[in-house]
This record gives structure tokens, C-alpha cells and sequence, in this order.
């Protein structure tokens, strides 16, 4: 199984954009660990890269006023909170339920997250949503 990048969540931000697509390759890292030390190293890298992406979505958001900054900032605060979480478990936990857990968590992400918050904002920070526009 890969997680495949799929274009219904293009955000039309070109760096938001770039940064879920590394979310999706790490994760997929992940994925493919064939062990346990894999999988904790694969975890880490993930978790750091998340939270470097949401640290600048969180500094563009105050930098441009959004207003639904606290709402957006929540959503990725219990991201964060529940992959740590999983990840202090992952010793007690067989190898191919905890890959299973955090690949489910991150989908579950994906699917919700990007579409109901990023493309939000990359539409804010257009001042409209441009991308998708019939623009002749």
C-alpha cells in the first residue's frame, strides 16, 4: 500500500502544496519500514516535518490575519497530540498495528484537514479562490 497524492486536495498554494506532497512521502516512508527501527526512524522524521509544516501555516496565518487561525491551529494541535501519543506506544505495540494506526490517523487527516482548513486558507491568502476559476 502507498499513499497516492491525490489533486482534490490541491490547495493551489504552491509551498503548501510541496510541503503535504514530503508529508505524503515520509508517511509513505513509513509504510515501506520493514522494521521496527525503520519505523521509529521513519516516525520521527515524519512528526519533525509536520510540525516545521505546521509552524509555517501557524506564522502565515498570523502574518495574514486569518481569521480562522485559532479553529486551524486546534485541528493541528490534536494531530500532533494524538501521533505522539501513538508513538510513545509504538514499543508495546506489534510492529504492523502501530504502521496501521498512524497510517489510518494521517489518512483520516488528509482526507479531513487539507479540504475543510488548508484549502481555506490558501483561498484567504489569494483573496478568493483563483485556482480552480474557468479563467479565459
Amino acid at each position: 500500500m502507498t499513499l497516492e497524492w491525490n489533486p482534490r486536495l490541491d490547495t493551489c498554494d504552491v509551498q503548501i502544496n510541496q510541503q503535504h506532497k514530503r508529508l505524503f512521502a515520509l508517511v509513505n516512508q513509513l509504510i515501506h519500514a520493514t522494521d521496527s527501527t525503520q519505523a521509529r526512524d521513519s516516525t520521527r522524521r515524519l512528526l519533525d516535518y509536520l510540525e516545521a509544516h505546521f509552524a509555517y501555516e501557524e506564522a502565515t496565518m498570523e502574518h495574514a490575519n486569518y481569521p480562522d487561525t485559532l479553529e486551524h491551529r486546534r485541528d493541528h494541535i490534536q494531530l500532533g497530540s494524538k501521533m505522539r501519543f501513538l508513538q510513545k506506544k509504538q514499543p508495546e505495540m506489534p510492529p504492523a498495528l502501530y504502521k496501521f494506526q498512524l497510517v489510518a490517523m494521517f489518512k483520516e487527516w488528509m482526507q479531513h484537514h487539507i479540504p475543510e482548513h488548508d484549502i481555506r486558507l490558501a483561498e484567504f491568502l489569494s483573496y478568493g479562490d483563483t485556482c480552480h476559476a474557468d479563467l479565459l
